[in-house]
Formats: C-alpha cells, structure tokens, sequence
C-alpha cells in the first residue's frame, strides 16, 4: 500500500512539473467564416470576425498573424494556436476571435485567409465629417432565421 501511495505521489509531482514547464508549439488553426462587416469610414476602426473550431482542448487560441500586400490592397489573416503538449480532452472548441484591423485609409481592401484562394472585400469609404460617428452600435454575436407556420422570425443575440 505504502509503495502505490508513493508511486501516485511521484506521478503526481511530475505531472505538475509537466505543466509547469508549459511546453508548447504554435501552430495554424482553420477558420471556417470570416464576417467582414460594411459601413466603416477611414475614421473608424475597422473590425473583422473570425469563427472556427480548435481541434481538441490542447490548442489555446493566439494571435492571428497579418499579413499586408500593399500593392494589391491584400490583408492575409492566419489564425494561429499555442497547442500545449500533454493530455488533452479529443474534443473540438468552438472560437469567435474579434481582430482589430484599426483605422485604415480610404479604399477597398481585400481580407484573405491563409489557407485559401478566395477573398472577401472589405471597403472603406471617406468619413463625410472628420469627427467620430455618434451612432452606437449594438454587439451581435449570432443571427437566426427561421421560418414558422408561414412566419418568418430573425433572431439577433
């Protein structure tokens, strides 16, 4: 008895110690919808949404890594994940990753992922004034539509 309680002692002092050290890789992780909403002036901050799965619960969400053609007005976007080695749960994570592109000049842009030949535009019009907006904004995080007994309802959380 005396040796198992030791044994489970020591596994769990090197566990910790595992943890501890919190080794991880960085990696790229999909993104399956890039939301480019409309309406942004040059005097706005102009926001982009990214939402996806992390493939198990070893991946923490990171940075996403910009990349700017300047010539062809292209922003490639790579989401990126510090995936943490150890045991972890093989079950996919939900991410919605809000990305601050800040004030951009005047144009249309193109918002690229890493992983794909696509793009979506992202236009930028001239502020009609030079002060902020003074329109608030709610936050939307999902959009339904469904319809019912010949009804149609929109759902807006």
């Amino acid at each position: 008895m005396n040796r198992f309680v030791l044994f489970v002692a020591c596994f769990a002092v090197a566990i910790t110690a595992s943890v501890a050290r919190a080794e991880f890789d960085e990696v790229s992780v999909p993104v399956n919808e890039v939301f480019v909403p409309v309406g942004f002036d040059d005097n706005d901050r102009v926001e982009v949404v990214l939402d996806g799965y992390l493939p198990d619960t070893c991946h923490k969400l990171a940075d996403v890594k910009v990349t700017i053609d300047e010539n062809s007005h292209t922003m490639t976007l790579d989401q990126k994940a510090k995936r943490v080695l150890g045991a972890c749960a093989d079950v996919t994570v939900p991410f919605s990753n809000v990305l601050s592109l800040g004030a951009l000049e005047a144009g249309t842009y193109k918002i690229k992922l890493a992983d794909a030949e696509e793009s979506q535009p992202l236009k930028v019009t001239k502020a009609p004034v030079e002060t902020p907006d003074d329109f608030l904004y709610a936050p939307v995080d999902n959009i339904s539509v469904e319809r019912k007994d010949g009804e149609i309802y929109a759902r807006i959380e």
